[in-house]
């Protein structure tokens, strides 16, 4: 058993990382888990699941190159940084040095949709910088570019704001506007499976969506639950990019590939989001 691949996953306290992790372990790999704090709950909690939990810090290259010591393959995920991007371009390049030093050969990076046609939109460009510093560095690469996540709607996720309330969901485009959409829940197990099937993934760019719908057709949904109503708020480049470019994810051929993928209906009722 020890002369298994070996593959770490950044971010296991999260969310994406998470997700990665729960899926590479049903599938039966060999899962190193990277965080800042072995000793709390979220860490200990994967300890107890078999997963080699080990301290490293993505401003310091050293843990990283530490913690990476060994590993065959690299889930990488970083934090937005919604005013500072160049952070988030730091902290990725330190894990890609690291990883390189290690010896790791292949990265699985979930990045953004469309990343490569969003030069104004600070934090898709970003990542679009660190897919091609990741090239350039010579890895066997995967690239998952999610869409919007679902669990911007949810009253615990990052833009809670969006959550529905009183009888309105928020958005950042005209209720008229598709807009493609994916659970985090499947982007840990695209993620995963592009992990442990290196031949059939690497050097692949997954446009990544699990539905697509309106604004109006958002609230639709919900109002089989609750009234709820679509109210645009504005947030700058990104909806105007949502409006302009947009996501391009292939959703039917991807249904093929993937095809757990969940619908925004069966997130909703599977999360109780509105009730």
């Amino acid at each position: 058993m020890s002369s298994d691949p070996i593959i770490a996953v950044m971010g296991i306290t999260g969310q994406q990382g998470g997700a990665v992790a729960k899926k590479l372990l049903d599938l039966g790999c060999k899962v190193r888990g990277i965080t800042r704090n072995t000793s709390s709950p979220s860490a200990t909690k994967w300890s107890s699941q078999g997963v080699e939990m080990v301290e490293a810090d993505l401003n310091d290259i050293e843990s990283l190159k530490k913690a990476l010591a060994g590993a065959t393959s690299l889930f990488l995920v970083t934090q937005v940084h919604l005013f500072n991007s160049k952070k988030e371009v730091k902290e990725g390049k330190n894990a890609i040095d690291a990883a390189k030093a290690a010896g790791v050969n292949d990265i699985v990076f979930t990045t953004v949709g469309n990343a490569s046609n969003a030069p104004t939109v600070p934090h898709f460009a970003s990542k679009y910088e660190l897919e091609q510093y990741i090239q350039a560095n010579g890895f066997k690469y995967t690239f998952v570019r999610p869409s919007f996540f679902m669990e911007n709607y949810s009253p615990t996720g990052q833009m809670s704001f969006m959550a529905p309330k009183n009888g309105v969901i928020k958005g950042m485009i005209p209720g008229d506007v598709k807009l493609q959409m994916i659970a985090m829940e499947d982007i840990g197990n695209v993620a995963a499976i592009a992990l442990s099937n290196r031949d059939k993934y690497a050097g692949r760019t997954i446009e990544l969506s699990g539905d697509e719908l309106t604004g109006d057709e958002l609230a639709a949904t919900l109002t089989k639950v609750t009234v709820v109503r679509y109210v645009v708020r504005d947030l700058g480049f990104m909806s105007d990019f949502f409006v302009s470019t947009g996501y391009v994810a292939d959703i039917p051929q991807l249904r093929k590939e993937f095809p757990d993928l969940q619908t925004w209906e069966q997130w909703v009722t599977k999360n109780k989001i509105g009730q």
